[in-house]
């Protein structure tokens, strides 16, 4: 079977409005198709100086324990944050008393620490003043 680029006979049919010839398009339910996958932004923080950016993954890797600020979310943006240093733990924190982080372990909250390396926390912005926990590994916690 010869190779076809852009597996065009997967989605081609699919198409309702192209966005760029018939290799990137929304469908009838306005979902894209088209493209493998989408790319996401990767960020490798290891100071606090710049602001943690509210898309893509973020990977922490401060040698010492250090606070990080999370950019405002975005409605309908996930954000992942992973640990990868050895021996610290790390806070995030929303930057503003107006941004909440809400989960299922009951009321709102404004930091997430990630304790050891590996940990990783996935968020969800719901509002731009709402980030909602969508995942997490154990050593996580949400506190004020």
């Amino acid at each position: 079977m010869p190779f076809i680029a852009n597996n065009a006979p997967l989605y081609r049919s699919r198409i309702r409005t192209s966005i760029y010839g018939d290799r990137l398009a929304l469908d009838d339910d306005g979902a894209l198709v088209g493209p493998f996958a989408l790319k996401l932004g990767l960020t490798t923080l290891g100071s606090t100086a710049t602001q943690i950016p509210a898309h893509g993954l973020t990977n922490l890797n401060a040698a010492a324990a250090s606070t990080y600020v999370l950019d405002p979310p975005m409605t309908g943006v996930e954000k992942v944050l992973m640990q990868s240093s050895n021996g610290t733990s790390h806070n995030i924190i929303t930057g503003t008393s107006n941004i909440k982080i809400i989960s299922t372990f009951g009321s709102s909250q404004q930091r997430v620490c990630l304790q050891s390396s590996g940990d990783f926390v996935r968020l969800m912005g719901v509002s731009t003043a709402q980030w909602a926990v969508i995942g997490l590994t154990a050593g996580v916690s949400i506190t004020t």
